[in-house]
């Protein structure tokens, strides 16, 4: 552990076995005699409304996290390696981070970097109206495990990628209980050529509406009566909030199977 005041903080970790039997790896990939695992953390704000965090981790095979250290493992089978620095304002904030590939059989997105500008949601003047934004730029890379093994292997592929948002509500309160927020947004995408697994990718543009409205209310019930020194009460209150959220994006001009998809989710039982 190591602590350099507002320089920054964190901790670094290496471990190493010489594994007497490591075909005993059920993992579909090389494993070697000499396994190694490497952790590196770092944590600084030097100053106010500014953080920097990185995070390097390197393992010498697929399969030495879920062998020696299973917990890890099951909370993140995939670890990534990043530097970021975020930089927040009352109203905005900008994001820089930088995410390479350390571990050749982990598949990975590269980011070098992405570059995004938050707009916070905020009122236009004395207006009633909200509006609310994100922007961002980068050069990305989707890079596939390379193991041996796999047959008809993806192709590793990248692109320049620019992508601006911005939405505007109109929050309203009817009979001092009825919320309601209807919303009209849009996003604006630029996308380089790039190569992908099907043949290449021109240079392409994208834009998507959307639009909506939520309704909402709030009721409550209060039994000031109710008490219990078993459970520290002193009253109870029930609070229920439904609440229905319509949605409307028309089909975008480019779908997404014509565009390299850098931005995606592994599927799984977890509520993401």
């Amino acid at each position: 552990d190591y602590n350099l005041g507002r320089w920054g903080k964190g901790e670094f970790s290496y471990y190493y076995t010489h594994d007497d039997d490591a075909r005993t790896n059920f993992v579909n990939a090389p494993v070697y005699e000499n396994r190694q695992r490497l952790n590196f953390s770092y944590l600084a704000m030097p100053y106010t409304n500014l953080e920097v965090r990185a995070l390097a981790r390197y393992q010498s095979d697929a399969g030495v996290v879920r062998d020696f250290f299973e917990g890890d493992y099951r909370q993140d089978p995939q670890p990534n390696t990043f530097v970021e620095a975020d930089k927040l304002w009352r109203n905005f904030s900008l994001d820089v981070l930088t995410e390479p590939r350390v571990n050749n059989f982990l598949e990975t997105v590269e980011r070098l970097p992405d570059v995004r500008l938050s707009g916070f949601q905020q009122q236009l003047g004395a207006s009633p109206i909200y509006y609310e934004s994100e922007s961002s730029v980068g050069y990305y890379r989707r890079l596939f495990p390379e193991t041996n093994g796999i047959v008809n292997a993806p192709t590793n592929y990248a692109a320049g990628r620019a992508d601006t948002y911005h939405q505007l509500t109109l929050p309203e309160t009817f009979f001092g209980w009825l919320n309601f927020t209807p919303r009209v947004g849009g996003r604006f995408t630029y996308y380089t050529e790039s190569q992908n697994p099907i043949g290449p990718t021109e240079e392409a543009t994208r834009g998507v509406f959307n639009t909506g409205a939520e309704v909402s209310f709030t009721a409550s019930q209060v039994w000031p009566g109710v008490k219990s020194k078993l459970f520290d009460l002193d009253g109870m209150r029930h609070i229920i909030e439904p609440s229905v959220n319509y949605v409307f994006v028309p089909s975008p001009n480019v779908h997404p199977s014509q565009l390299p998809q850098f931005d995606y989710e592994l599927p799984s039982l977890r509520l993401l």
